[in-house]
Parts: C-alpha cells; sequence; structure tokens
C-alpha cells in the first residue's frame, strides 16, 4: 500500500525483538536471527489486516469531515480501545462543528489556525487548543496514508506556547524525612535513587533492574522514549542502588508502593532534586537540564562523549546525610 510505513523490527528495552502494529507489540524472542522468520510472517498478516481496513474504509467519491471523524474514531477504537476512541472524539468534535459538514479534502492549514483563534477567542486553555491540533493532524496523517484524502501539509501550524509548570518540588527537610523516616525499608533505597540520580520512576525502575548498561563507574546508560537517556550517579547514590531489590518490576506497582506509604508520588524527587541544586547550590540551567535528560541531541553529539567527569562532581552535592 502506498503511503504506509511498514512496521520495522526493533529491539525492546527488555531484550527482545519486536514489532508493533495494529495497536499491540508482537514479540520474537531474544535471538534476532531467529526472530527474522516469525516477523515476515507477521508482515503478511499485518498487510492482510491493512486491506482489510482499507476495504472497510474506502470512499466512493468524496468524503465529509463528519464521516471522516467517525471512521477514524472508530478505527482507533478498534486498534487502541475505546478510551483512545472517546478522546479522538472529544478532541476533534470543535473542528467538525467549525467545518460543518465540508469536504475533507478541502480543508487548509489556515481552517486549523481559524480554529485556534476561535478557541483562544473562546478563553479555551493553551493544553486544550494544542490536543485538538494534534488530533486534527493524526486524523489527516491517518487518512493520507489510506489515500481517503490528499496529503495536507500542517508543518505551519504553529502549537500554542504553555505557560510554565507548576512547581513541584519539595523542600529539602520535607525530602530528607520522606526518604529516611516515612518510606518503609524496602522503599527506602528505591526513594534515593530517584532523588540522587534526579530520575524519572520508570528510569529507576529499569537502573534497579539493569534495564541498561555500565559505560563506566557511575554512569549508566538507558533507552527512555526512544532516546538515549545517560543516568550519572554519585557515590551515595551508588551505595543506595546497592541496597535496591528487585521486588517493583513495573512503573505503576512502583509508583503506588510511594502513595501507599508516602502519600507523595516518585516524580516530585525529580523535581525537587533539579530545584535544591539549582537554589541551594546555584547550578546552571544547561547542566541541570544534562543531567536531567532533558537537552536534545544534536547531530555531532553521536560522534563526540559526553563529559561525564564534569557532571559528577554536580551529582554529588544532592545527599542525604
Amino acid at each position: 500500500m502506498p503511503n504506509v510505513r511498514v512496521p520495522s523490527l526493533r529491539l525492546h528495552a527488555t531484550g527482545q525483538w519486536f514489532v508493533r502494529w495494529a495497536g499491540k507489540n508482537h514479540y520474537f524472542g531474544r535471538d534476532r536471527q531467529a526472530a527474522v522468520k516469525p516477523y515476515l510472517a507477521s508482515l503478511d498478516d499485518w498487510r492482510r489486516w491493512r486491506d482489510t481496513l482499507r476495504r472497510l474504509q474506502s470512499p466512493r467519491g468524496g468524503i465529509s469531515i463528519t464521516e471522516l471523524v467517525d471512521r477514524f474514531c472508530e478505527a482507533k477504537t478498534r486498534e487502541l480501545g475505546s478510551a483512545t476512541g472517546y478522546y479522538y472524539r472529544k478532541h476533534l468534535r470543535r473542528f467538525e462543528g467549525l467545518t460543518r459538514g465540508a469536504r475533507a479534502d478541502g480543508v487548509r492549514p489556515i481552517l486549523l489556525h481559524e480554529l485556534k483563534l476561535s478557541m483562544l477567542e473562546n478563553g479555551y486553555a493553551p493544553k486544550t487548543i494544542n490536543h485538538d491540533l494534534t488530533a486534527i493532524k493524526v486524523m489527516y496523517h491517518w487518512a493520507s496514508a489510506l489515500e481517503l484524502v490528499p496529503p495536507v501539509d500542517f508543518r505551519g501550524v504553529r502549537s500554542v506556547p504553555l505557560p510554565p509548570p507548576a512547581d513541584k518540588s519539595l523542600p529539602l527537610e520535607t525530602v530528607k524525612s520522606m526518604i529516611l523516616e516515612d518510606a518503609t525499608d524496602a522503599l527506602r533505597p528505591w526513594l534515593a535513587v530517584n532523588y540522587l540520580g534526579l530520575c524519572r520512576p520508570i528510569e529507576v525502575v529499569r537502573l534497579v533492574h539493569r534495564q541498561g548498561t555500565w559505560t563506566r563507574e557511575g554512569v549508566y546508560r538507558l533507552h527512555v522514549k526512544s532516546r538515549v537517556r545517560h543516568v550519572v550517579l554519585s557515590g551515595e547514590a551508588l551505595e543506595w542502588l546497592a541496597r535496591c531489590q528487585p521486588r517493583w518490576s513495573r512503573l505503576d506497582s512502583y509508583s503506588q508502593a510511594c502513595r501507599d506509604a508516602c502519600d507523595r508520588g516518585p516524580h516530585c524527587l525529580r523535581h525537587s532534586a533539579a530545584t535544591h541544586l539549582a537554589r541551594l547550590h546555584g547550578i546552571d540551567r544547561e547542566t541541570i537540564d544534562r543531567l536531567l535528560g532533558h537537552a536534545i541531541p544534536r547531530v555531532s553529539a553521536t560522534y563526540s562523549a559526553p563529559e561525564y567527569a564534569t557532571l559528577r562532581p554536580v551529582a554529588a552535592l544532592l545527599t542525604l546525610r
């Protein structure tokens, strides 16, 4: 099928080779050579599934925006569940009301600008406006892949700038009391690594379960959100990491254990660590962004190793002693 990207064989963070289509991951084991044959068989199933989906949704003549929204939401419900279908229908209803049954192939980027301006005038939050714009772009990308409408270039439609997020950090004494006094013995090392390593909760789970690679002493390499993340750990963080036991293997289990024991989510520790480095120690924002893994890697960064030696002393400033 033209305009449809063939799902590729990828390596999961757990070490298994998999392919994703129809909203599901299909795993083929850890040996890549052995995974190629079932992967090719899975592509045949994927082609039959796409052909069936296209026959069911291929229109005769033009298609209206109302019909396009119905078919798109129905397809997303079938692929990813009712919650996803409801999400897209909720964020597409304002666009559908603005067009009033117009043809889907007549939509131009200027229409999205009009929608954005009208929502701003009516007092909608920037986050809601951006969700609506993203839902429209995803729907037209899906429709053009199935050749329901010609491709539309929405790259010129910019998102609304979001206000700065609320400060989720806690005072240093509250963090120390939360980890050293309020937490249970089993949970205390996990929370300490969460704070001392400036890690996201999912990164703590993967770090404790060794779902990554030690590149050098104190530097751990993780794959998070399809990007490489180097967690720089101080000596105290390594000591707490040695005490961790692989008890919670999932993010939701770890997060629920944190809330049951401390009445706080684990993500606030990451914000607190960054705030303490900035306010108490005066570390510049660029260094903190590198420790947090927020800096977007450039092409040249692929060929040059980051200077972890300059980050280790900064990470060592976070202490629970």
